[in-house]
């Protein structure tokens, strides 16, 4: 059929791996998106994939691990086991995954994720929080291409003062800058845990 790409599995038992209730033979979710994401053209692709599955809730991180051990020696492995870990660390999409390699490089400690607060009485989730060493807390957005659209940029704005108004200072990173930017970002995050470290009494 136009469009449709057919691949082959040494691995697969049409017992034992179809999922029940549907019509046509399928496979679970979580063994789609491994066979998907292995078959990906790009490492960040595959993470890309897995992101978005865990995100929209069609499986789950543990599953998907289950599913990868399953599967051996594919293609991409590391990439995806990679991508599994930091989707059951809260991460929601491939932009938040390439935050903790740049914060770790940074010397600065695991954030937290997807953290509920009540910010001018509205109950949000914020993306990133990163302790700082002088007690501070530093929090990251990662904007995807809808928050461009000027009333989300103007909600965004407000949320951003709403955080100030707590004691937490937000910064604002898009997916390109964390792909093509990394480095840059290192040694800003870097700059930023010394000088908190300073007003810690640390140095």
């Amino acid at each position: 059929m136009p469009g449709v790409v057919l691949h082959e599995s040494r691995r697969l038992d049409p017992m034992g791996d179809a999922f029940p209730g549907f019509r046509l033979p399928v496979v679970s979710p979580a063994r789609a998106a491994i066979d998907a994401a292995s078959w990906s053209g790009r490492p960040a692709h595959a993470a890309a994939l897995i992101a978005a599955v865990t995100q929209q809730g069609t499986t789950t991180p543990a599953d998907l691990l289950a599913e990868l051990e399953a599967a051996g020696l594919i293609r991409f492995r590391r990439a995806i086991r990679e991508a599994i870990a930091a989707a059951a660390d809260g991460a929601h999409s491939l932009g938040e995954m390439r935050v903790g390699p740049i914060l770790a490089a940074a010397g600065l400690p695991m954030p937290r994720r997807q953290t509920p607060r009540f910010l001018n009485g509205v109950l949000r989730r914020i993306d990133i929080e990163i302790d700082l060493p002088d007690g501070s807390v530093l929090v990251l957005e990662v904007d995807g291409p809808d928050h461009d659209a000027a009333d989300r940029r103007a909600e965004d704005s407000l949320r951003d003062l709403d955080n100030l108004v707590e004691g937490r200072v937000t910064i604002r990173l898009t997916p390109w800058a964390l792909a093509h930017r990394s480095r840059e970002l290192i040694a800003r995050f870097t700059a930023v845990r010394i000088a908190a470290e300073r007003r810690a009494g640390l140095q």
